[in-house]
């Protein structure tokens, strides 16, 4: 009997001091292959096998090295990144495309398009009673918006040496009731026209915004801190100074925005048109305005307020 007891606690003393006893748990193993990068072998999930860690060169135990995330392609592209390209594409207009022997600037918002045409036929020089003397004619033309188009052109004359040779309105805007534009850019240097269409094409962008066109009718407000050259050949502006303009369609809302702007603000009226030959017969009324800064800002705020309200009684 005490010889069995002695042999029985032999084993069981053998058993318990046996070291590094593990048992197969592939979760346990793939965790150490993530975290230190060794691959767990069939041999490390034998019993009486223990899983060693390899120490690198470095003496660490295990390093991590992460790379950038790679890009995918979702089809979105945030906003700010859209304009980006809409621009790039738009320089590479300028640089690479030519129709005929025109320079194809680009286009803008409201159909317009801008191209410069050097040394226009003598013939068409004549017609469009250009001086002679001018290398390069710029073309500002559109299908919806007059007023954000001269503004815009105003901005092109004071940044180059270039003039506004010429301005016609058309009736036009699709189907609406205001213009379409046809403005003609003139300098001695080819490239004063070249930017004065590049500069007035990406003005237009900016001016569009004061637009306000509904199927009821439409509305439009723009200033200017100084007036240039292609507003005094236009409307009759007073140089250099603050300048309005009020658009309203029908011709009701626009006569209503003007009285309005008048009553608002002490400024000085410029010019009137309504739907008049000048106005190409358009259903709408344009009101000008000239004076102090603040008076003018005041004038043309006033007027959209009253403006957007009634078009607001439309529901449109």
């Amino acid at each position: 009997m005490s010889e069995v007891l002695n042999r029985q606690s032999r084993e069981i003393t053998t058993i318990v001091s046996q070291p590094n006893i593990s048992r197969p748990n592939y979760q346990r193993e793939k965790g150490k292959e993530r975290l230190l990068g060794i691959k767990a072998t069939e041999s490390s999930n034998k019993a009486g096998q223990s899983f060693v860690p390899q120490l690198n060169p470095s003496g660490t135990l295990f390093t991590i090295s992460m790379k950038p995330p790679a890009k995918i392609n979702t089809g979105y592209t945030p906003v700010d990144e859209q304009k980006e390209v809409k621009a790039e594409v738009r320089n590479s207009e300028i640089t690479e495309k030519s129709f005929g022997q025109a320079k194809f600037i680009g286009v803008s918002a409201g159909n317009t398009v801008g191209y410069v045409i050097p040394n226009l036929e003598p013939g068409l020089s004549q017609y469009l009673q250009a001086n002679r003397s001018l290398r390069a004619i710029g073309v500002i033309s559109s299908r919806v918006g007059a007023a954000a188009q001269i503004m815009a052109a105003d901005e092109a004359v004071k940044k180059t040496n270039s003039e506004l040779i010429r301005l016609e309105l058309a009736r036009d805007e699709l189907g609406g009731p205001g213009h379409g534009v046809f403005a003609l850019f003139g300098a001695e240097d080819v490239a004063d026209v070249i930017r004065a269409v590049e500069i007035a094409l990406k003005a237009t962008e900016e001016y569009y915004q004061n637009i306000k066109n509904t199927p009821a009718g439409k509305i439009e407000t723009h200033y200017t801190a100084r007036a240039a050259a292609a507003l005094n050949k236009a409307f009759g502006a007073p140089l250099n100074q603050a300048f309005g303009i009020i658009i309203g369609a029908p011709a009701g809302v626009g006569l209503l925005m003007s009285d309005t702007a008048l009553k608002t603000a002490h400024v000085t009226m410029v010019s009137f048109w309504g739907p008049s030959v000048v106005q190409a017969f358009a259903n709408e009324v344009w009101f000008t305005v000239t004076g102090d800064s603040a008076a003018v800002k005041n004038a043309l705020e006033a007027a959209r307020e009253v403006g957007l309200q009634v078009l607001a009684e439309f529901r449109a």
